[in-house]
């Protein structure tokens, strides 16, 4: 009888022990579907496609397009040119000075750059992100937490 008691308080510990981690961790009510992913990666491609070209073309207008784009989605993305022991995001308002360097006094392009808000996306509990993953087979975008 004692064992029994004693595993019952064992599972009982260990539910609430899941559902208080759950709770912890800000779990959303509904997850993200398929469609709410999939438009989300296209997003995090096309603005981490437009940085990396207006990098290496040295081309503010890229850099411009890329930073409203994850500004605008409020996506917190790894930048792909991170290490693995050093986990960075990418900085809007960094981004945007690339821009304003490479504009020099070209005002249209420094009215753009104006135009884009800098600030930030909130970071939720679970800290989860757009991360840029590579296999034997190939390389993507994949959205995980714990960082």
């Amino acid at each position: 009888m004692k064992g029994r008691v004693i595993s019952l308080t064992a599972g009982a510990a260990m539910v609430l022990s899941a559902a208080g981690a759950a709770v912890a961790q800000d779990v959303p009510v509904k997850p993200l579907t398929s469609a709410e992913l999939s438009e989300q990666q296209g997003q995090v491609t096309l603005a981490s496609g437009l940085i990396a070209l207006g990098r290496a073309e040295k081309d503010p207008m890229m850099l411009i397009v890329g930073a409203k784009v994850l500004a605008e989605s409020g996506l917190i993305v790894v930048d792909p040119v991170s290490d693995d022991e050093e986990t960075v995001f990418y900085d809007i308002a960094g981004i945007l000075d690339e821009a304003r360097k490479l504009a020099g006094d070209n005002q249209e392009l420094l009215d753009a750059i104006a135009r884009v808000p800098a600030d930030p996306p909130e970071r939720g509990q679970r800290y989860c992100a757009w991360d840029y993953e590579c296999n034997s087979i190939d390389c993507g975008w994949i959205y995980s937490c714990g960082y």
